[in-house]
């Protein structure tokens, strides 16, 4: 999946989560403009490989202003109609098919509250891509016991 966010730079105070992570975005070229593909997985099928990566849908994706920590806007993504219809044939037309692509994306309330901002993640071989199939990187701001 590609995201892309207009109308704000790249260096901003916003940051774009995907399910509580950071999605790496990077300039297009385009003023105001910047985009990041994000790779996951949508269903379990009974044969298919690596069956101990989790499913990761819905994405809920999250607008976060880091100066105030709080969410500035939210919205889900399913990778089947939330409603849970099943279609049996193919789209008829591409309006069909974009009527189809709409109803799995829903635009949510903000969530209230403070929101710990997600740490910025590496992928040397795929800098533009938010991979959930890696796992997370540890949390690093969580007190720890100490070992006795």
């Amino acid at each position: 999946m590609q995201v892309k966010l207009s109308g704000l730079a790249v260096d901003s105070r916003y940051v774009v989560s995907c399910n509580g992570r950071r999605v790496p975005l990077h300039p297009t070229g385009q003023p105001g403009e910047s985009t990041a593909g994000i790779r996951f997985r949508a269903r379990k099928l009974s044969a298919a490989l690596h069956p101990t990566i989790p499913v990761h849908t819905p994405l809920v994706f999250e607008l976060i202003d880091s100066w105030t920590e709080r969410s500035a806007g939210r919205c889900t993504y399913h990778a089947a109609p939330p409603d849970g219809t099943i279609y049996n044939t193919r789209p008829g037309n591409a309006a069909e098919a974009l009527e189809r692509r709409l109803k799995r994306f829903t635009v949510d309330l903000p969530k209230s509250g403070p929101i710990t901002l997600p740490a910025k993640e590496e992928n040397p071989i795929f800098p533009l891509t938010l991979d959930m199939r890696w796992p997370a990187p540890e949390r690093v701001d969580a007190p720890t016991e100490p070992t006795r």
